[in-house]
Formats: C-alpha cells, structure tokens, sequence
C-alpha cells in the first residue's frame, strides 16, 4: 500500500483491521462499517448491544459488532487505550489532511505496532512502571527468532512491579546462548524485579507453594501460572513462538504472528452471547466458561477439535435417526429410511436413544451390523458411555474433556451441558460423512454455536455459518 494515496477511510479501516478487530476476537468482515450519530463525541462506545468504534471524535463514520449488554468494563478500558493511541499518530485526519509525518507505509506500520504493544503493555500494568514488561518482550521476541541445540525454546518469567530487591540483571544473562534451558512455564519459572533483576526460581518439584487449581487457565500451564503468577505480571514465551501475557494468575493476551489477540474468556462470552440472542441463566455463563477453558487446554496442546453447543429445541432435528433406522417388515430387513439429522445413530449418547447393543443389532440385522467396523462402532460408543457416565461436560475432569475433545470428529451438548455426542462425524451438505473441521462446525453452528480448534492452535465460534469470535 502506498502512503501518498492513503485516504483517511482506508487507514481507518486497515487500523480496525490489523489492530483493534483481533484485540476484540472478530474479524473485519463481521464488523459491520455505517454510520452512527456521536452523541458522547467518543472514538469508542457501547449502544444497544453493539460495540462501536467511531473514526474520530467528531465523526458519525464507525464500525459495529454484536455483544452482549453485559460487556465488560476492564476490556473497554483495553479497547480505549489502545485506539486512543492509535488516533494520537495516524496519518491523517477525517479531513484528509496529514496529521503525523512518516517517511513511507512500512514506516507508519511499524509506528502502529510499537504504539499497540506499548497501550497494551500499559494497559496490563496499570499505573506501574511498566519499561521492564516492554524490554523484557523485545528480548523474547529476538530469541523467537532463534533455536538452541537445533529447537526453539520456551521461557516463562514473573515481573513483581512493587519490587527492586533483585540484585543481578538478568536481561543481560538473557543475551546469552546458555539461558535458554532455564523455565518452561509448565515445570519452572523465574522472578523477576520491575528492573529485570533476578529475584528467584520456582519449580513445581521443589516449590511448598503448589496449587491444583487450574481455573481461568490452560490446564497444561495451570500449576504454574495458578501457583507463582499471584499480584504479578507473568510473561511466557513458548515454542511456537506465541508471547502469553498473565496477570493476577489469569492469560490475557497473546501476541502471536506479530498481533496482539485477546484471549479473555469474558470477551468470548459476550460475543457470543450478544450472537445467539437467547436469555440464558448462570448456569450456561458457568457453562461457557468451562468451554471455554477446554478451548484452551485443547489449543494450547496442539491436538485440535470441535465443541458445538446445541439449542436443546433443535437437538431432535440434530439426531433424528438417518441410516440405521430401519423398516422392518416382518423380522426381515428391508431397506433404510433416510430422515434429515446429521450425527450417525449410533453416535447419539443421549439416554433416550435405546440402540440394541451390537450382538443383539448383529442377530437381527446381519446384512448391516455383522461386520468389523460396526463392532468397532459399538465398542467406541460402550467406552465413552462408561468413560463419561452421562455426567455433564462441565462435570467431567478437564483432562478428560481435552482427551475426548481431541478424538477425530466432534464434541457434541446442548445448552445445559448434556452430551450429545463425542467423536462424531459429521454429514456434509453432499449426503456423504466427511470433512474437514471448519465445514463440520459451520454445519453444527446452525444448531447453536460451535467452536474449530485446528492444532495451530487457533480458535474459530462459528454461529449460523460465520465467524463470529476468533483467536487467530
């Protein structure tokens, strides 16, 4: 793109798009470009359930997007720092004349990138001296780009901001090649001062401080962050080069691929909340927060999956019986009846499903049961039976829901959390079972809402056929 040519419209637009639509968990396409009187004569603001970004102060031009009234106040104040920020060095005003001077495009990007990290970093510390945080990223963003012994290495730190007790300066050590088999983030940690310097290092083998909790984190990194992160700033780097941002024991933001995306659960509860248009209870806000921390848990290990959640109104018309339901006619079997439903009879986990168990399906109907893979089928089906003992989803371990998530197929509960179906494969739009995972979820979101978790790590909600949250 060319700065000469650049017109207050189009910056305004590559400003939501590059940088505040992935601090919202949405893309661009979903929000939606109007015009809107500026009452509060504010760049950002809530109005009926929309979150609007205004192009200036004094401009009715915004972007909208669909959130839940109950929005929360701690990710407006993010939202408003960073694009406050954003506005002080655009290029040009809503009149089109040149605000801010700079040499070339690439030039302006770069100024956009360091005032983002620089708001959010702000952002995270409040009112502390927050130089450390800045210095400390800028020297694990040099060490992405490097490999230790052949591999890329993972860091993990704490920066206590009311502390200067350090007494050795550890960004220095940090330069060093042999400071890279030190902390992971899922064993080990170092404690750091507001100055960079070392105050000490924990482990879950040697610390007396540990905690099972795993709460509002991903389950693989619970230990410790839940045990050494407490009134800190946690700072990890891992191996596939995300920079997670922890405060008070709770991930709020990952840079990954140069963007700063937020990962707050209560961002990804608002949306879709503010999308599926149903007054819900507490218990499907607790709910959507344990889907949420298995979204994690399973991004996080890299092992992919899909979760759908179902309008219970509409479960009937996603298990309606399709190929082994069957005509009978006498004790013969006869042909098939093919209704509309689009999880396989057999995967159905509901108590009202009364399938016959496989010998007795085998006995009567030989020409389609008394094979190999039907018995696999039904094994499959016993296990997850016994495994989850019709328990809930949110009542189940967290491992185990990662576990279950990761199988081929998808992970399938209604509103109140009651498992539908777990490993199922979905039929496409051709009549055929198949896919991949983004055309399954699109296909369950139609029900409800679903969620595609590729082993990138990157999380998609789909609602009614489209994007309507990611982390990406």
């Amino acid at each position: 793109m060319e700065l000469k040519g650049l017109s207050h419209e189009e910056e305004f637009k590559f400003i939501m798009k590059h940088y505040l639509a992935p601090l919202v968990g949405v893309k661009l396409i979903d929000m939606h470009p109007t015009q809107l009187p500026n009452e509060k004569n504010s760049l950002l603001t809530i109005k009926d359930q929309s979150l609007i970004f205004y192009e200036d102060k004094k401009s009715s031009n915004c972007y909208k997007i669909s959130v839940s009234k109950n929005f929360p106040e701690h990710c407006m104040s993010l939202l408003n720092t960073v694009y406050e920020g954003l506005n002080e060095i655009r290029y040009k005003t809503i009149s089109n004349e040149i605000k801010n001077k700079y040499q070339d495009f690439e030039h302006l990007v770069k100024n956009y990138e360091y005032i983002v990290q620089k708001k959010v970093i702000h952002w995270l510390c409040g009112n502390k001296p927050y130089t450390g945080v800045l210095k400390l990223i800028d020297i694990l963003e040099q060490w992405n780009t490097k490999t230790y012994e052949g591999r890329k290495v993972p860091f993990a730190f704490t920066i206590d901001l009311n502390s200067d007790e350090g007494k050795f300066s550890f960004d220095d050590f940090l330069h060093e090649e042999y400071s890279a088999t030190f902390s992971d983030g899922i064993t080990s940690i170092i404690h750091l001062d507001k100055n960079l310097k070392y105050i000490d290092y924990d482990s879950i083998t040697s610390s007396k401080n540990l905690t099972n909790d795993h709460s509002n984190t991903p389950y693989r990194f619970g230990q410790v962050i839940k045990s050494f992160t407490k009134k800190k700033i946690g700072i990890y780097l891992l191996t596939s080069g995300d920079i997670i941002l922890i405060k008070n024991c709770v991930i709020e933001l990952v840079k990954r691929e140069g963007k700063w995306l937020n990962f707050n659960k209560d961002i990804f509860s608002q949306i879709i909340l503010g999308n599926i248009k149903t007054d819900l209870d507490d218990n499907f806000i607790n709910l959507l927060n344990e889907i949420y921390l298995s979204s994690l848990d399973v991004s996080f290990s890299h092992c992919g999956g899909i979760i759908a959640c179902i309008d219970p109104k509409l479960v009937c018309e996603l298990t309606t019986p399709n190929e082994y339901e069957y005509i009978i006619n006498g004790s013969q079997e006869t042909s098939f009846s093919l209704k509309k439903g689009i999880i396989n009879y057999i995967d159905n986990l509901l108590p009202n499903n009364d399938i016959k168990d496989y010998e007795e399906n085998r006995k009567k109907y030989p020409k389609t049961f008394d094979n190999e893979e039907m018995k696999k089928r039904f094994k499959k089906r016993e296990f997850l039976l016994k495994i989850t003992e019709r328990s809930k989803f949110q009542m189940l371990d967290r491992k185990l829901r990662t576990e279950l998530i990761s199988m081929d197929g998808a992970t399938i509960i209604d509103y109140e959390g009651n498992i539908i179906s777990i490993g199922a494969i979905i039929q496409n739009d051709s009549g055929s079972y198949g896919g991949g995972r983004g055309a399954a979820a699109k296909k369950l979101s139609n029900y409800g809402f679903s969620i595609k978790i590729s082993t990138d790590g990157y999380i998609e909600v789909y609602i009614k056929d489209r994007i309507k949250y990611n982390i990406k």
